[in-house]
C-alpha cells in the first residue's frame, strides 16, 4: 500500500516505529513534526478513501467466499472421509476388497481437517481486516483532515473510526510493517500463520487434535498429497481385481 509505504518512509527512526508513531497519535491527538508533515503534505485523501473501499470490499469478498463455498466443501470432506476412515477399519469388508489403508485414509483426514481450520482463521482475519485496517484507514482520513483545518467527512462517507479498534489492530503490527493477516495465510513460507500465534486459548482447547494452523498454500499441498496417497493405491486395487475377473472372465 502505497500511502503506508509513504508513512513509514518518513518516520525513519529506529527507536520510533510506525505503529508506536500513530498509537501516540491516537492517544495524545498531537503528532509529532515528522507525521505532521507527512499527513499533511504527502497523504492523499483520495489514496486512502480508495484503500478503504478496496479493504472493505476484499475482506467482505473473501467472508463471503469462505462461508458459502470453502467451508461447506471442506467440511463434506471431513465428513466423508470420517466415514471412510470408519469403513477402512473392517478388513475383510471394505478395506480388503478395495484396498483402502487405514493410516493413510487418516492421514488424509487429518491433512482436510487441519485445512478446514486454517480457512476458519482465514475468515476471522478477513473479519478482523474489515474491522481493524478499515478503522485505521478512517482514523487517517479524519487526521488528513483535521490537520489541514478542513471539515470532516461525513459519516455516511467515512464513519467515524472507534478509537479502541484502531489501537487494537496498531497494537498487533510489527516493526514499520501494518498487519497483514490475510496475506500472511496465503503465504508460501513455511511455518505458523502469524494470526495463529495470536489466537486466544481456552479450557476446551486441551481436548482438542488439531495442531497449530499452518499456511493455506502449504496445507493445500499436503491435502492433495494424501489425497494421492490415499486412492491411488485403491484405483490400482480395483483396476487389477477388475483386470483379473475379465482375463477370468474370458478363459475357455
Amino acid at each position: 500500500m502505497a500511502y503506508i509505504r509513504v508513512l513509514s518512509s518518513h518516520l525513519g527512526s529506529p527507536s520510533l516505529l510506525l505503529e508506536q508513531e500513530l498509537l501516540a497519535l491516537l492517544a495524545y491527538g498531537a503528532p509529532s513534526a515528522r507525521v505532521r508533515d507527512v499527513l499533511a503534505h504527502e497523504l492523499r485523501e483520495a489514496e486512502l478513501t480508495r484503500a478503504l473501499k478496496a479493504a472493505n470490499a476484499a475482506a467482505g469478498a473473501i467472508a463471503q467466499l469462505v462461508l458459502t463455498q470453502v467451508a461447506p466443501a471442506l467440511e463434506l470432506v471431513v465428513h466423508l472421509v470420517g466415514n471412510l476412515r470408519g469403513l477402512s477399519r473392517w478388513p475383510h469388508h471394505f478395506a480388503g476388497t478395495l484396498g483402502l489403508q487405514p493410516k493413510k485414509v487418516s492421514a488424509l483426514l487429518e491433512a482436510a481437517e487441519a485445512l478446514r481450520a486454517a480457512a476458519e482463521l482465514l475468515l476471522v482475519c478477513a473479519r478482523r481486516t474489515d474491522s481493524g485496517l478499515v478503522a485505521l484507514l478512517g482514523w487517517l482520513i479524519h487526521a488528513v483532515r483535521r490537520l489541514r483545518d478542513e471539515a470532516p467527512p461525513s459519516a455516511d462517507d467515512v464513519p467515524l473510526p472507534d478509537a479502541i479498534t484502531v489501537g487494537e489492530y496498531l497494537g498487533r503490527c510489527s516493526g514499520d510493517e501494518l498487519l497483514d493477516e490475510v496475506g500472511d495465510l496465503f503465504s508460501t513460507e513455511e511455518g505458523l500463520a502469524a494470526a495463529a500465534e495470536a489466537l486466544p486459548t481456552d479450557p476446551l482447547d486441551e481436548h482438542c487434535t488439531l495442531g497449530p494452523i499452518r499456511r493455506l498454500p502449504a496445507l493445500e499441498e499436503e491435502l492433495a498429497a494424501a489425497l494421492s496417497d490415499c486412492f491411488n493405491p485403491v484405483a490400482q486395487h480395483v483396476s487389477a481385481g477388475a483386470r483379473g475377473r475379465r482375463e477370468a472372465a474370458e478363459r475357455p
